[in-house]
């Protein structure tokens, strides 16, 4: 039981010796995306979200709108969603 103990102080004085010495190195943070490609891709995917929440009735991003909240008026100039 001796030597195990022995042996384990042992290992553990090894790595937290070789821990101390140990030199970290870091990357510099990466740079934001391209403002243009924001203002690229953002329409195309507000568009595509739009038309997939009214195929499929799923406003799971909760922006509402006429056919989620309030109910469709003769006049509106929407496309209607396919709920119900």
């Amino acid at each position: 039981m001796k030597y195990l103990i022995a042996i384990c102080s042992l290992v553990a004085s090894v790595v937290t010796a070789d821990a101390a010495q140990r030199v970290r190195i870091t990357r510099p943070a990466q740079p934001p995306a391209h403002p243009i490609a924001i203002v690229v891709l953002l329409p195309p995917l507000a568009v595509m979200y739009d038309i997939e929440r009214r195929r499929t009735c799923n406003d799971y991003l909760g922006f509402g709108g006429p056919g989620f909240d309030e109910p469709l008026k003769p006049g509106m100039n929407v496309l209607p969603p396919r709920c119900g």
